[in-house]
């Protein structure tokens, strides 16, 4: 996992919650109370899990209210590292189409192929009917819950809607990965 995933956070548990909150949540997830995440490095997918849930244990947040504070932060953070990729035509469909290109060029400085190659396998996007896209998502992490904040942040950036329709989901059905179909109801309209 690309440590920009971690990094940020990091940097959302100590703006909530200044040094101590952040020193808490680490040694909760076993990691040394002054890590920091370089985001050009791939860290384990197991270690972000287990920040994850330090987090919700030192925040008291539910898992879905940190999902989403952590979706709008990441967002931020990305509106500022990759501003291109928000200034690009198409709207949130557009955005979200080059999402799995976005995932495997900011995995480009990786040194490792077998680390780039894990990174891009995690995501294929599909365009589906009506302007529709078919997006499967395949991760040990199984965070498909972000994935889908993430979708409707982005949409809510753009100033759109989105509807997002789990076809499969990994943790409901088994198997190894999930399969949305997200529909952008502007476009659908524009489709009749």
């Amino acid at each position: 996992m690309i440590g920009l995933i971690q990094s940020v956070l990091v940097d959302l548990l100590h703006e909530k919650g200044g040094e101590t909150l952040l020193r808490d949540t680490l040694v909760l997830a076993n990691l040394p109370p002054d890590t920091r995440f370089r985001i050009d490095r791939n860290y384990a997918d197991g270690e972000f899990e287990h920040l994850l849930e330090a987090a919700i244990a030192t925040t008291g947040l539910s898992r879905p209210a940190l999902i989403e504070a952590y979706a709008t932060a990441f967002l931020e953070r990305a509106k500022t590292l990759f501003p291109g990729f928000f200034s690009l035509p198409g709207g949130a469909r557009g955005f979200l189409r080059r999402q799995a290109a976005i995932h495997v060029s900011i995995a480009a400085g990786l040194r490792s192929p077998e680390e780039r190659r894990d990174v891009k396998d995690k995501f294929h996007i599909e365009d589906g009917e009506r302007g529709d896209l078919v997006v499967s998502y395949q991760s040990p992490s199984q965070l498909c819950d972000l994935y889908q904040a993430l979708a409707h942040g982005a949409a809510r950036e753009f100033g759109e809607t989105l509807t997002l329709t789990e076809l499969r989901c990994q943790h409901r059905d088994g198997g190894s990965g999930c399969v949305f179909r997200l529909s952008f109801p502007m476009m659908a309209t524009a489709h009749e």
